[in-house]
């Protein structure tokens, strides 16, 4: 049992991972934290020389000290899009300056960004056919909506939104 992350902390000479057992579902509230006390409290968990493999990784955040990007992904709270997407604009209010992204595809994402083949070291037993469709997802193509709000005399378009066909389903679960 545990909820197993990593967070990992890029700057212009290094990498170090951080492995936490008990933190991974409290990535989004860590993150609200803001850059410097976040930064501070993730280097207080130990280092480890390797991402954790799939099924253990529940959640992870890249941190580019020097571009100031943080990519991330997390299990608990942000799986639900319309949760995500109002989380998503008040943690780039926080973190003025830096780039905030949410991994889309979870760790597929966070290695592109650390030019390593993580994918290719799994243990889970995916299909090739499953394996290409995470790889070559999309979001540009992803199905798109827009939610209106109707009174008795008049209506008007409150949001537009970009997700795939699970995240637009949840847009009422907010």
């Amino acid at each position: 049992m545990g909820q197993r992350g990593n967070y990992i902390l890029k700057s212009s000479d290094s990498t170090k991972i951080y492995y936490t057992h008990w933190r991974a579902n409290k990535i989004a509230c860590d993150l609200l934290l803001g850059s410097q006390t976040f930064i501070s409290f993730i280097k207080e968990f130990d280092l480890h020389d390797e991402l954790l493999d799939e099924p253990w990784i529940e959640g992870a955040v890249y941190v580019d000290l020097e571009n100031k990007e943080i990519l991330f992904w997390e299990m608990e709270l942000l799986p639900n899009y319309s949760v995500r997407e109002t989380y998503m604009k008040e943690l780039k209010n926080i973190w003025k300056g830096w780039n905030v992204e949410y991994a889309e595809k979870a760790m597929y994402d966070i290695e592109t960004k650390l030019n390593i083949a993580y994918s290719d070291r799994q243990e889970v037993e995916l299909s090739q056919i499953e394996l290409d469709q995470i790889k070559d997802d999309k979001p540009e193509e992803y199905t798109s909506c827009q939610v209106l709000l109707k009174t008795k005399k008049e209506f008007g378009i409150i949001n537009h939104y970009k997700g795939n066909e699970e995240q637009i389903a949840q847009l009422g679960n907010c």
